[in-house]
Order: structure tokens, then C-alpha cells, then sequence
């Protein structure tokens, strides 16, 4: 998760993950990287939504090591 982008004032709360899955086995020496993609906006309030975002943690060969689908509550836009 230290390599999640939870910028403070944005990320109000870290909200859960879903369907997390361990797909390889990461070894020493391997360098690793997060790519996301935001899969659902749900508004929660007039100040907050719930971003919902799938990630994958892949090493330097593309090979996809963690899937996980994160929930964050996060600022409406202007409303930090």
C-alpha cells in the first residue's frame, strides 16, 4: 500500500479493499509499480465521494503480482 498515491486533504479515509489477490510472488531484487484505474464514482455527501479503484502491482517484467480492487473516501473537488 506505500506505493498507493493518498494524497493528504484529497483522501479523507482509506475505505477497504475488495477481491485482493496475491497472483506471484515478489523476490528480492525485483522493482516493482502500481497501475490504476478508477472503475466508480458514488457520491456520499456534498463534500465527499467514494472512488473506487481497480490496482495492480506488477514487477519490471509487466507481470501482475497484486489485483485488488481499493475504496477511498475522498474531497469533492474545491471542497478540502
Amino acid at each position: 500500500t506505500g506505493l498507493w498515491v493518498m494524497e493528504p486533504g484529497c483522501v479523507l479515509a482509506f475505505y477497504g479493499i475488495d477481491a485482493l489477490r496475491f497472483v506471484r510472488p515478489v523476490k528480492i531484487g525485483d522493482t516493482i509499480y502500481v497501475e490504476s484505474e478508477v472503475k466508480q464514482l458514488t457520491e456520499r455527501s456534498d463534500t465527499a465521494g467514494l472512488v473506487t479503484v481497480h490496482q495492480q502491482i506488477l514487477n519490471q517484467r509487466g507481470e501482475t503480482v497484486v489485483d485488488a480492487l481499493v475504496h477511498m473516501l475522498v474531497a469533492r473537488e474545491g471542497k478540502k
